[in-house]
Parts: structure tokens; C-alpha cells; sequence
């Protein structure tokens, strides 16, 4: 691996880090009550029960938006020239998802238990869910998760970049109109999966047989219950990753260029700043004298 692509590979690390924690803490108030919607369950504590699970939802957020930049941006590399470019931003989108679900599974298993109330912090989530139902608790949902995730970021990733690059909108509105085609379309899964990782499920069946419990109790308006309200988060937390996952790359990667140009000009000898060990000196009074 070349240095110039274990740099670039740092900079979207650090960027994808910073830019999906920052959009994470910023709309979970949002995301909490979203998910009282979807499940039921009632609110006591105040404003403090909104942010309930916000440390692993945010910490949690960092490497999984970091592996998903990452793995899309090689998958793109990867496949550029060989299809179409909404088919490589679809893929990649797929890929991102697919990655990222190795923290996503187990970051919302830990984050929903403590935005239900079910444990009082994070320490308690872990140490419970190992004792009650041991490292497998931590992959519960993953299939449903799995099944909302690749399709919202194969819909998000394709529709982002479509309007950028094909139609050259800019960041902002390309990326509200991506996560909001993206959140609406994937709405009936996350109201699934907040039923799974709840515990609400029928006694017998799997997925199929939570959707039908759901639509024999409140109809098919029950598949896209928080709609809005998961609208109102997911919208502005994707742009925002948009743009921060931009703005901090490109930043980042300037930065990490300054020393090296800085060094390319010092060696370069016909730069102004070149400093040669065969550059001219001033001859002193005394040495001028003795020249003469």
C-alpha cells in the first residue's frame, strides 16, 4: 500500500469518525422518542430520558461511519471505470452497510436496552446482557438490522452522489433529498427492528410474523409509526455527515500536506527559500582587501 493511499485511507478514518459522532449526539433526543413511538413505552425522567444511551450511540458512531466511509470509498476505487457511477455508489453503499453492521448490531442492542429504561447505564446494559443472554445477546436484531441498513444506504449512497455528481447540486440539499428518499422507503424495517430488540414479537415466527402481529393489531399505518418524527432525525443527521465527512477530509488532507510540501520546497533548489550549501556569501572589508 502506497503512502498516498494509506493517507487518504487516515484522513476518511479520522473524518468518518468525527462526522458520525457529531451528527449522532446532535438529533438523539430525536431518536429517542422516535423509538417510544415505534415500541409504546412510556417516558419518565424528564428531559435526561431523551439521552439515555447517547454514550455508546455516540462513541459507537465513530467506527462504524469510519468503516463504512472507508469500505465504500475502496469500493469505489475499486470498481471505477467498470460499470456505471450510480451502480458503484449503489455497491459501496451496500458494502459501507454490510461493514459498519459488525459495531451497528451491538451498538443498538446496548443503546435501545437503555433508552427503554430496561438498565440505568452502559456498564449495567453490558454486564446484564452478558449474564442474561451472553455475546449472542449482542447480535440480536442483526437480522433485521442487516435488512434495513443495506438497502437505506444503497438507496442514501446511490441518490447522494446521483445528485451531486450527475446533476451537481450541492452537498446540503443533495443530501437532505438522499436521506429522506432513503429514511421514508426503510421506515417499515426500523419499526421492525425497534419490535425485535424490544422483545414485542408474537410467540411463534420470525420477521414475517412480527409484521403481520403488527398489521392485525393497527393496520399497515403501524409499519411506518414515528415516520416523521424518524424523518425529522435521520434527514438532518445524514446531511450532516455529508458535509462534515467533506469539510473534515478535505481539511485533514491539506493538513497532512503542508509538511510535506513544506519539505519538497526546502530540498527544491530552485525554490526562493532553498537554502544551498553553495550560496553566495558577502566578502568582508577585510577579504575584499586582500582580493585586491
Amino acid at each position: 500500500m502506497s503512502s498516498k493511499t494509506m493517507d487518504l485511507g487516515g484522513s476518511a478514518i479520522l473524518a468518518g469518525g468525527i462526522s458520525g459522532a457529531l451528527s449522532t449526539f446532535a438529533v438523539f433526543p430525536l431518536d429517542s422518542l422516535k423509538l417510544r413511538m415505534q415500541t409504546g413505552s412510556a417516558v419518565s425522567g424528564g428531559l435526561s430520558a431523551y439521552y439515555r444511551g447517547v454514550l455508546p450511540a455516540t462513541f459507537g458512531a465513530m467506527p462504524s461511519t469510519a468503516l463504512r466511509m472507508v469500505s465504500s470509498d475502496k469500493v469505489k476505487k475499486s470498481c471505477e471505470g467498470r460499470m456505471r457511477r450510480i451502480e458503484e455508489n449503489v455497491i459501496a453503499g451496500a458494502v459501507g452497510a454490510l461493514v459498519g453492521a459488525f459495531v451497528v448490531v451491538p451498538r443498538e442492542v446496548v443503546k435501545q436496552s437503555l433508552q427503554n429504561g430496561t438498565y440505568e447505564n452502559t456498564r449495567r446494559a453490558i454486564l446484564g446482557i452478558m449474564r442474561t443472554e451472553g455475546l449472542l445477546g449482542f447480535a440480536k436484531g442483526a437480522v433485521p438490522t442487516l435488512l434495513h441498513d443495506i438497502p437505506f444506504f444503497m438507496i442514501n449512497s446511490g441518490t447522494f452522489y446521483f445528485l451531486r455528481e450527475d446533476l451537481g447540486i450541492p452537498v446540503l440539499p443533495a443530501g437532505i433529498l438522499a436521506s429522506t428518499a432513503a429514511s421514508t422507503l426503510t421506515t417499515p424495517m426500523d419499526v421492525v427492528r425497534a419490535q425485535v430488540l424490544a422483545g414485542n414479537l408474537p410467540s411463534q415466527g420470525g420477521l414475517l410474523a412480527t409484521v403481520r402481529h403488527l398489521v392485525r393489531q393497527s393496520g399497515y399505518a403501524s409499519l411506518f409509526r414515528g415516520g416523521r418524527m424518524r424523518l425529522a432525525s435521520i434527514a438532518p443527521m445524514f446531511t450532516m455527515i455529508w458535509l462534515t465527512y467533506d469539510i473534515l477530509r478535505s481539511k485533514i488532507e491539506s493538513f497532512k500536506m503542508k509538511p510535506i510540501i513544506a519539505q519538497i520546497r526546502r530540498r527544491n533548489p530552485f525554490s526562493p527559500t532553498h537554502k544551498s550549501a553553495f550560496t553566495m556569501k558577502p566578502v568582508s572589508r577585510r577579504g575584499r582587501a586582500m582580493i585586491c
